[in-house]
C-alpha cells in the first residue's frame, strides 16, 4: 500500500510540472503527427526516470546549491589548440566540461551541485563509460547521492529546464540557487526602442541535434524559468556560452535572478582555455549571493590568463558580473537616450559614428602581446597583429555599451545629452565589473542595427 502511493505520488509529482507549464514543445518538432505523438511520450517517459522526486534525498545542509545545465547535443567541439586545422585534434567539448565539472563538484565540501548532461544524439558520440544519452547527478558537500540516465531528452523542450529547476527547488529548498548553462549561445537580437520591443529574435535551430526541428532563443529560457514558479528568485544565472552577456538580456532576467555572468564576446575554446567551474573548490558557506557570483565571474575564464602564452592565450574573453536591480531602469534610460540622439539635426549621423566606433570585436589578449614585444616584436609589427587578429561578433549588431556612451559623450552637440550619456556610465560602472580582459571598456554589450530605423518609431 505504501509504495503504491509512493508511486501515486511520484507520477501526481510530475503530473503537476507538466501542466503547471503554461508553455509547450514546439509543436513543428516533428514532420508528422504520429513521430510527435512518439516523441512526446519518449520525452515524458525520460522526464520522469530523470526527475521523479526520490523518497529521500540524503543531502547535507549547504548555503549554496548550483544547476549545470550541460547542452551538449550539439555540433560543439574543442581543439587541442587554436592552431588545430583538421578534425583529428578535435574534442566533444560537453565531455571535457563535464569530467572537469564532476571533478570539481566533488572537491566541493561545502555546496550542493546537480548536474545534466544531454550527451550528443547519436549512439557513436557517447562513450563506453557513459552510454547512456543523457545523465543527472546530484552531488551534497562533496559526495555523489544521486545518479539517474535516460534515453535522448529534448533540450529544446520548454520541461527540461522546468523540471530541472523545480526538482533543485523541492530537495534543496532553503539554499541559494545558482544556475549555470553551459552550451551555444542564444541571445536574442532587439533594436533599442523605448515604445516596443517586437523585433525579431535570433533562435538557434536546431538547439538539439537530436531534434533536427528543435528550435531555443532567448524568450523560451526565460520563460521556462517563469513557469518553474521558484519560491524565490535565483541567487544568480551564469551562461557559459557566446555571446550573452547583454543589456537587454540582462533586463529581462531581472525579473528572475539576483545576478548574472556572462561574456559579450564569442569564447575560444580549447582544451587549455575556456569556461572552466573549478570556482566550486572555494566556495564556502559563510559568502553570500554577492560574493559567489563575484567569485564565478572571476574564476570562470581564468584559464585564458592561466594558459601557457601561445596560441591558446592569444584571443582574450572577458567575463562579466552584473547586478540586475536596475538593470530595467538603465535599459530604459538608455532607449530614451538613443531617442533624443536620432531627433537631432546631426544625429542619424552620430548614430552611425558610435555604431562604427564601439561595434563589438574579439581581439588579442594583451598577455599575448606584451609577450610578442618580450621577444623583440616591434611595435609596428605588434599593432599590425592585433589588428589581424580582431574578429567580429557573432551578432553583428552587437556594439560594448561603454564604448558607445563614451562616443556619445564627446561628440554630441547637446550638452544634456552628453551629460545624460556620462550620467548611464556611471551608473553602469556601479552595477557590474569585467575579469581576465585588458581591453572590454564596459564588458557589456547592447544590440543596435544601422541604420537605426526603430529607434523611436
Amino acid at each position: 500500500m505504501t509504495a503504491h502511493l509512493l508511486k501515486t505520488s511520484r507520477l501526481l509529482f510530475f503530473s503537476v510540472i507538466l501542466s503547471l507549464c503554461s508553455i509547450s514543445p514546439n509543436s513543428s518538432a516533428a514532420p508528422g503527427l504520429r513521430e510527435g505523438i512518439e516523441n512526446e511520450r519518449v520525452q515524458v517517459k525520460n522526464l520522469r526516470e530523470l526527475f521523479h522526486r526520490p523518497d529521500r534525498l540524503p543531502t547535507l545542509p549547504a548555503r549554496h546549491t548550483f544547476i549545470f545545465w550541460v547542452n551538449g547535443d550539439a555540433d560543439h567541439f574543442v581543439s587541442k589548440s587554436v592552431s588545430t586545422e583538421d578534425d583529428s585534434g578535435l574534442y566533444r567539448a560537453d565531455k571535457i566540461v563535464v569530467e572537469r565539472l564532476e571533478a570539481a563538484a566533488r572537491d566541493c565540501s561545502n555546496c550542493n551541485v546537480l548536474i545534466l548532461h544531454d550527451q550528443r544524439g547519436s549512439s557513436h558520440w557517447y562513450t563506453a563509460d557513459k552510454p547512456w544519452a543523457t545523465y543527472f547527478k546530484v552531488l551534497s558537500r562533496g559526495r555523489l547521492i544521486l545518479d539517474r540516465h535516460s534515453d535522448e531528452l529534448n533540450g529544446a523542450d520548454p520541461r527540461t529546464l522546468v523540471a530541472l529547476l523545480r526538482f533543485a527547488a523541492k530537495n534543496f529548498s532553503g539554499t541559494q540557487l545558482h544556475l549555470v548553462y553551459s552550451g551555444h549561445g542564444f541571445r536574442a537580437e532587439y533594436q533599442p526602442d523605448a515604445m516596443a520591443r517586437v523585433d525579431e529574435e535570433r533562435i538557434v535551430q536546431p538547439f538539439d541535434y537530436s531534434h533536427p526541428a528543435s528550435q531555443y532563443g532567448e524568450s523560451l529560457f526565460l520563460r521556462s524559468i517563469r513557469a518553474s514558479r521558484l519560491p524565490s528568485r535565483l541567487a544568480s544565472v551564469t551562461l557559459a556560452a557566446c555571446s550573452m552577456m547583454s543589456l537587454d538580456l540582462a533586463s529581462r532576467l531581472e525579473s528572475f535572478s539576483e545576478y548574472m555572468i556572462a561574456s559579450e564576446v564569442d569564447v575560444l575554446e580549447t582544451l587549455d582555455a575556456g569556461f572552466r567551474f573549478e570556482f566550486l573548490r572555494d566556495i564556502q558557506d559563510t559568502m553570500d549571493s554577492d560574493s559567489v557570483s563575484r567569485l564565478i565571474a572571476s574564476r570562470v575564464l581564468e584559464a585564458f590568463r592561466s594558459a601557457s602564452p601561445d596560441a591558446d592565450a592569444m584571443m582574450e574573453s572577458p567575463s562579466t558580473w552584473m547586478r540586475l536591480a536596475n538593470a530595467p531602469l538603465i535599459q530604459a534610460r538608455l532607449n530614451l537616450l538613443l531617442i533624443k540622439v536620432k531627433h537631432l539635426a546631426q544625429g542619424p549621423e552620430t548614430l552611425s559614428q558610435a555604431l562604427q566606433s564601439a561595434q563589438l570585436k574579439k581581439g588579442p589578449s594583451s598577455r599575448f602581446l606584451d609577450d610578442l614585444r618580450s621577444k623583440g616584436k616591434a611595435e609596428a609589427i605588434v599593432s599590425m597583429i592585433a589588428r589581424t587578429l580582431q574578429a567580429p561578433s557573432m551578432h553583428p549588431g552587437d556594439v560594448d555599451l561603454g564604448m558607445l556612451l563614451e562616443f556619445i559623450a564627446s561628440h554630441s552637440v547637446d550638452r544634456e545629452i552628453r551629460d545624460e550619456a556620462i550620467r548611464i556610465l556611471e551608473l553602469l560602472k556601479t552595477e557590474l565589473r569585467t575579469y581576465n580582459s585588458s581591453s572590454a571598456k564596459l564588458g557589456v554589450s547592447t544590440s543596435l542595427k544601422a541604420p537605426f530605423s526603430s529607434i523611436g518609431r
